[in-house]
Order: C-alpha cells, then structure tokens, then sequence
C-alpha cells in the first residue's frame, strides 16, 4: 500500500508538471507541454487545467493514503513489540 500510495503520488505530480499552465500573465505564458504537444486553443488550455486539477487531488489522496499507511504500520510495528 505504501509503495503504490508513493507511486501514484509521484505519477501525479509528473502529470501536475507536464499540463501545469502559467497564469498569463505576459502574452503567450499561458501554455503548457500539453498545449505546445497539442496547439494553443480554448480546448486544450481547458484540458489542461482540468487535468492539472483532477492530478493535484490524486496527489493528495494519495498522499493522505500513504500517511496512514505509514502510521497504521509504525503502530503494528510497536503493538507487536
């Protein structure tokens, strides 16, 4: 459980890197590796934000998965002690 919680916490932090889009705040900064794969349109600047999104609550899922993984298992560990 917790190699798996700590994978899918990193796969979704690369997934978080790779759509991320700035913020526009100067002309053509609001592009993404998705964007620059796919062109710059409504559609795909919309995809990357929703997947930018749907990957920042997998991470923290999964983040809060492998914390009780980790302190169920401290406490197996010192009940068995």
């Amino acid at each position: 459980v917790q190699t798996g919680a700590q994978l899918v916490m990193w796969l979704g932090m690369f997934v978080f890197g790779v759509v991320s889009v700035d913020f526009g705040d100067t002309e053509g900064s609001d592009i993404s590796a998705l964007t620059q794969l796919f062109g710059r349109s409504q559609l795909t600047l919309d995809a990357s934000w929703t997947a930018m999104m749907v990957s920042a609550a997998v991470v923290v899922v999964a983040w809060i998965t492998l914390l009780v993984a980790l302190i169920a298992g401290r406490q197996r560990k010192v009940a068995s002690t």
